[in-house]
């Protein structure tokens, strides 16, 4: 999948991936600001979501997480 989104990866890159280092969580806190993607409010428990339904046919990529 890595190579379909960027076909010049390699090497180091290719092996370690988007989320090399991080826990799911931490990356979409870090990737959203910490804050909610839809209200913007922040300093509260956030929840994981998809952006896209799995019924619609979304997927668990954390590009369609938030």
């Amino acid at each position: 999948m890595q190579a379909l989104q960027n076909p010049e990866i390699d090497g180091i890159e290719y092996q370690q991936g988007t989320l090399f280092g991080y826990e799911l969580r931490e990356y979409l806190l870090e990737k959203w600001g910490r804050q909610c993607a839809y209200c913007g409010a922040r300093n509260l428990p956030l929840q994981i979501e998809h952006i896209r339904a799995r019924a619609y046919g979304g997927s668990n990529r954390a590009s369609n997480l938030t």
